[in-house]
């Protein structure tokens, strides 16, 4: 089985995203003084915090539509879609924070509890899930998570430090991220409608 296939109707998604986040990106430059770029950041900010509610509907539409190893994918990105909607959130999304030791103590005993209650299927999911990692589809995901997290990570780092111009880059790359993700829960969908 191949989680997630990058066929070329979804390689032409990519690319197509990829062309409008460089449009934005042209647009923002043009941007020159100080007040015209921070609301160009607080627009490129609510724009991500829409495309992860988007993104957080298509993974359950994924749960629901897939089975097996996929399903267990998009289950995961059900909840990495509720994590960057919380971090778009400040953290106040429905109340809860990002992180919970006790959210997670509550994930690992399910996932625990899954897994030996049907041990071969599990096995079965976990060398489908290796497959995909080490395989060509999953590079445009690692790509895209990795360019999230130093987004976030070089964001939370420089909130104290004077403004500058390179805020513009850091919400465009994670508004780039994240659509890229959004077109992953989004796939099942996508092949659905192409196989039609």
């Amino acid at each position: 089985m191949k989680i997630y296939e990058i066929d070329r109707l979804l390689l032409r998604c990519f690319v197509f995203m990829s062309a409008v986040n460089v449009v934005v990106s042209l647009v923002l430059l043009q941007m020159g003084s100080t007040t015209n770029s921070q609301a160009g950041s607080a627009t490129i900010l609510q724009i991500t915090t829409m495309v992860c509610v988007y993104a957080l509907i298509a993974s359950a539409y994924g749960v629901s539509a897939t089975r097996g190893a996929e399903r267990v994918f998009s289950v995961v990105l059900c909840m990495m879609f509720f994590v960057m909607l919380n971090i778009e959130a400040r953290s106040q999304f429905l109340g809860f924070g990002i992180v919970s030791v006790g959210a997670l103590v509550i994930v690992a005993a399910l996932v625990i509890l899954m897994a030996r209650a049907d041990p071969s299927q599990t096995s079965l999911c976990a060398s489908q899930l290796r497959d995909f990692a080490f395989s060509r589809n999953s590079i445009l995901f690692a790509a895209a998570l990795l360019i999230y997290i130093l987004a976030r990570v070089t964001k939370q780092t420089g909130d104290n430090a004077p403004e500058n111009g390179w805020s513009w880059l850091l919400h465009q790359a994670s508004l780039m991220s994240v659509m890229f993700l959004f077109l992953y829960a989004a796939c099942p969908y996508i092949k659905r409608q192409a196989d039609r």
